[in-house]
C-alpha cells in the first residue's frame, strides 16, 4: 500500500518537520511506500521549501504538488 503526506508549504520548509517525518517513516519502516503531497498555496519560503525538498530527495521520497483546484 503506497501512504501520501498532505503537507503544506509551511511544514515542508521547516527542516525539523522534514527531519522528525523521515524519522517516523524510517522507524515503522514506510520510507520507500511514502509521497509528499504539497499544497499549492504559496505560504512558505522558497530557499527554506528548497531545502526541505532537497531533504526527501535524499531519501528517494517523491513530491507532488496538490492541484486541488483541478479536482
Amino acid at each position: 500500500m503506497h501512504l501520501w503526506v498532505n503537507a503544506s508549504q509551511i511544514s515542508v520548509s521547516d527542516i525539523r518537520f522534514i527531519e522528525h517525518a523521515i524519522s517516523e517513516f524510517d522507524r515503522h519502516e514506510v520510507t520507500s511506500r511514502m509521497t509528499f503531497e504539497i499544497t499549492e498555496s504559496a505560504d512558505g519560503d522558497a530557499c527554506k521549501i528548497v531545502k526541505g525538498l532537497e531533504r526527501l530527495n535524499l531519501k528517494a521520497m517523491p513530491v507532488m504538488l496538490d492541484d486541488l483546484r483541478d479536482g
